[in-house]
């Protein structure tokens, strides 16, 4: 059994909702069924096929009892439509298999009494063609005349005329009332401050039909239990702002978070940047004063080698100088010009350096 049927039969299973729903959609109001004239009634039949015994469950089932002694034998079922947006193709057949086990369990009692099943359809959608057994079935022409049409008992709530809402008295009129304007308008708040009478059935019934878990969720927010439609959608509307502002505070510190990153990353980058553009204008400043300090000790290296080069054609020139004079006297005293002790003294040499040097030379 679906959420959807649970939820709808928890809520229509109260005696004042079965009948307001019968009294809303059968008499257009007028309380021709008071709730105590209903006695809950077995909402399973039994059929045999093919030899073996079947079930079939209806969603609602009641008697409906004119006094507490006298019976006026009618008993209305309801069956539910087990997908809100879409319809039951096969629900003419159903309904008709639904009342047909109920007819013939009154084939062993005295007594007999119509059955009457209403389908109630919740969906946004128009219910298909299928309204009949014509519909559901494709009968020759010829044979219509003898096929026997069973048509079902089929409301569409959603569209229900705008002035059916005021047939309702218990619950199930707040469901009316959002079905018929929601249809039409998504933003629809209901204006109504009637109290709910079975709070947690209707909240829960409308979250199923809806597929909106906040109905449920209403449930469960401080201030107890909402009164009316109005309070239920002004708590959700309330939670719905204080997450969102909840949400935004969360995303904000999730922005904060991501740009003290980036920000951290991008300073990070910009000094590797910088120790980048230090070190490359470090390395060629270092070139720079290596290339200045090459130039300045080749330019010295130069001006050195220049002296010392001057110092030793000196030295050369001095020494020249020397042996030429050597050459001379040796020559001179070797001729007998002049003698040892003359020539040495004017090389300004004394006797024993002058034959030292001059030994070779004669």
């Amino acid at each position: 059994m679906g959420e959807k049927d649970i939820a709808e039969k928890t809520l229509e299973a109260f005696n004042d909702v079965f009948a307001d729903i019968v009294n809303g959609l059968l008499f257009e109001g007028r309380e021709v069924l008071k709730e105590h004239s209903l006695i809950d009634a077995q909402p399973v039949a039994m059929y045999k096929s093919e030899g073996r015994i079947h079930e079939q469950e209806r969603d609602i089932a009641k008697y409906w009892y004119k006094t507490s002694n006298e019976r006026i034998n009618v008993r209305i079922a309801f069956l539910g439509v087990e997908n809100q947006t879409s319809y039951d193709r096969d629900m003419p057949l159903r309904v008709m298999g639904y009342d047909g086990a109920s007819y013939r369990a009154e084939l062993s009692q005295e007594d007999r009494y119509p059955v009457i099943t209403l389908v109630l359809y919740f969906g946004s959608q128009h219910w298909g063609k299928n309204k009949c057994i014509y519909d559901a079935i494709d009968i020759p022409e010829e044979l219509r005349p003898y096929v026997s049409d069973y048509k079902i008992n089929l409301f569409e709530i959603a569209f229900l005329p705008e002035e059916a809402i005021h047939h309702f008295h218990s619950d199930f009129r707040i469901v009316v009332d959002y079905f018929i304007h929601s249809r039409t308008n998504p933003n629809y708040r209901p204006v109504d401050p009637e109290k709910f009478m079975h709070v947690d059935e209707v909240l829960k019934l409308m979250s199923v039909l809806t597929h909106d878990e906040r109905f449920v969720d209403v449930l469960e927010y401080e201030g107890g239990r909402p009164e009316n439609m109005c309070e239920v959608l002004d708590r959700v509307e309330a939670r719905g702002r204080a997450q969102g502002l909840e949400e935004g505070r969360r995303m904000l510190d999730e922005v904060e978070a991501r740009g003290r990153a980036q920000g951290l990353e991008e300073g990070r980058r910009m000094l590797d940047e910088v120790e980048a553009r230090g070190r490359a204008q470090g390395l060629e400043e270092g070139r720079r004063m290596l290339d200045e300090v090459e130039a300045r000790g080749r330019a010295q290296g130069l001006e050195e080698g220049r002296r010392e080069s001057r110092r030793m054609l000196n030295q050369v020139e001095a020494r020249g100088r020397q042996e030429g004079a050597l050459n001379v006297l040796s020559g001179l005293v070797k001729d007998g010009v002049l003698t040892t002790e003359e020539a040495a003294k004017r090389a300004n040499l004394s006797q024993a350096e002058f034959l030292e040097k001059t030994t070779d030379l004669m």
